[in-house]
């Protein structure tokens, strides 16, 4: 409790606004929720938005009804989810490996690098990890019960609760992450027989049964296009695009040992040893950790936010090696080193962005470029310490990481990025009734901080928008003044009022064309 404390309350003390891609779009959907009161299907810029599910945007507006509809009730269901995820890997953990190995995966878990990322930005991935968890949690329960059939049945429910519970946070890929790794352990532990006990037909016709709920209140709502949309765009869609890869097919393979720093090298050891004692957990976490992360890697457009569901089971082995560790003398090179190389490439990168990129704050930036550099230099001087005095050193650096990238760097980013002077300016000075055209920007960016929708515009359609608009109010990118006003550049008339940094982009309002 204490740890987890430590690393996410400065980062809800600070101030900051919604600013990243997927944060604005999120942001202006719960919005546009709560003004139109359509809670069954969400909307984006007034029109349906198919990429995901509603319970999660349900979640945050039940927040903000408790804390204040704004960043901090989006922030808070995403620290409120790593909490419980991990204390879903601590009771994991508890039922295969024992209570010390426990603590320590819940301790690998809250501080691997991409926990302290996903844990910090405003996404679902969390929520799913935690339908993920405890839908694993379930699973040993129902597997490991002496045969009395009415706590089995429950355990076995539970399962598949969780299972639904991540559909409607992130869709159907959550069963890679819940009913393929089911199906591998359990076949490996029992074959056919095994498998067939899990309900695996009654269980999928029950998820389709509660889609199809879903899909026939949306019919009666008449939102016939949304529908229309999450089939071609998000399944046919997908699964045609999954056969071209922007990324290659092993991309997350590479990612994983950066993802998983400082802990990287007990991943390995820990997999090593559980294999050297024939532990029956081996195959447990193996299939909830291999399969899915096969099955990710089989699909476009991937992000390295999608590896944090596998962080549970990468957790508990690096937990097995972690509670080794504590009765050494001595960490091995290949287990203190790599930490150190991270410390000094985000230091050297942070140093470098806060330079070229940081302007009145450059200084600031600097400062925590140093912070960083420090870091390293005592990663670097622990590096040949007793096990548990290494350990705990890097629980500590954790700690220094999140206060420094996710307190300090992000709060000095947070003007560069952000679209709230733009929208408060808007929402301020151009009265309702006027329309406002917008080029080139994030979905919902603007809107969420305005207060109201904009029409988003191309610029092949510049002309004949403005025509039809007299008076209007044009937010215009610079990357795209010439191709909206041509060569010459603004008509005779044309006034730039203001201009502002959005996403380290400028943008200029312009009116009275």
């Amino acid at each position: 409790m204490v740890l987890f404390v430590l690393l996410y309350g400065l980062d809800l003390a600070l101030p900051r606004d919604l600013w990243v891609q997927d944060e604005a779009r999120y942001g202006e959907v719960v919005r546009e929720m709560l003004d139109a009161g359509e809670w069954l299907v969400p909307h984006l810029n007034g029109h349906p938005y198919p990429d995901k599910p509603a319970l999660y945007f349900w979640l945050v507006a039940g927040v903000g009804a408790l804390v204040g509809h704004g960043e901090l009730a989006f922030r808070l269901v995403t620290c409120l989810s790593t909490a419980v995820a991990t204390v879903g890997v601590y009771l994991v953990a508890l039922q295969l490996l024992g209570s010390a190995v426990a603590f320590w995966a819940s301790a690998v878990f809250l501080t691997a690098f991409l926990t302290l990322v996903v844990g910090h930005i405003v996404r679902m991935d969390m929520l799913l990890t935690v339908a993920v968890v405890f839908a694993w949690h379930s699973l040993l329960g129902w597997r490991h019960r002496e045969p009395a059939m009415p706590e089995r049945s429950g355990k076995l429910v539970a399962f598949w609760g969780f299972s639904a519970l991540g559909l409607m946070v992130k869709g159907p890929i959550v069963l890679l992450f819940t009913l393929l790794p089911a199906l591998t352990w359990l076949a490996w532990e029992g074959g056919v027989r095994r498998v067939r006990a899990l309900w695996p037909v009654t269980g999928l016709l029950a998820l389709v049964a509660l889609v199809g709920v879903w899909i026939g209140a949306v019919i009666m709502m008449g939102e016939g296009e949304y529908l229309s949309r999450i089939w071609h765009e998000q399944l046919v869609g997908r699964t045609v695009s999954s056969w071209s890869h922007r990324e290659p097919i092993w991309f997350y393979l590479a990612l994983l040992p950066l993802l998983c720093m400082p802990w990287a090298a007990l991943v390995p050891i820990g997999a090593r040893q559980l294999y050297r004692e024939r532990s029956d957990a081996l195959r447990s976490v193996v299939s909830f950790t291999l399969p899915p992360l096969v099955g990710l890697s089989l699909v476009s457009g991937k992000l390295f936010v999608y590896l944090e569901p596998l962080f549970p089971g990468l957790a508990m082995i690096a937990g097995v090696a972690a509670l080794r560790l504590v009765g050494r003398e001595r960490v091995a090179p290949m287990v203190s080193w790599p930490p150190v190389l991270l410390f000094g490439l985000l230091a050297i990168g942070v140093g470098y962005g806060a330079d070229r990129y940081l302007g009145p704050a450059r200084d600031a930036g600097l400062i925590v470029a140093l912070g960083l550099l420090v870091a390293t230099a005592v990663a670097a001087a622990v590096v040949h310490i007793p096990g548990r005095y290494w350990l705990g050193t890097h629980l500590v650096l954790a700690v220094v990481l999140s206060w420094l990238l996710f307190g300090a760097l992000i709060t000095l980013m947070n003007p560069l990025y952000s679209a709230r002077a733009l929208g408060e300016y808007l929402a301020h000075e151009v009265p309702v009734t006027t329309p406002v055209g917008v080029f080139n920007t994030t979905r919902g960016v603007l809107n969420y901080y305005a207060g109201r929708t904009f029409e988003e515009l191309d610029t092949s359609a510049a002309d004949a928008w403005r025509i039809a608009h007299p008076g209007a109010v044009l937010i215009v990118p610079t990357s795209v003044l010439s191709a909206v006003f041509g060569p010459s550049g603004m008509p005779q008339g044309c006034r730039l009022y203001r201009s502002f940094t959005v996403e380290m982009k400028e943008y200029h309002v312009v009116g009275g064309c």
